[in-house]
């Protein structure tokens, strides 16, 4: 798989804005807007986790009844 195959369906896509609208766990206060969205090709479907720059929030955003 080539970095260009990978995007997010409406579900994960739903959950990264989701994510990107949440508070920080750690300072309170909105998620900054750098963050890291992470493609891990499996066997099987590729996992997706978004992680907030801080590092400190993540979240496993992967649409599994999609593989």
């Amino acid at each position: 798989m080539s970095p260009e195959e990978f995007t997010l369906n409406a579900n994960e896509a739903k959950e990264w804005h989701a994510f990107k609208n949440m508070k920080c766990a750690k300072t309170g206060e909105k998620y900054c807007s750098s963050h890291t969205i992470s493609f891990t090709p499996t066997g099987i479907g590729c996992a997706i986790e978004v992680t907030c720059a801080c590092g400190y929030n993540k979240k496993n955003i992967t649409d599994y009844d999609s593989w």
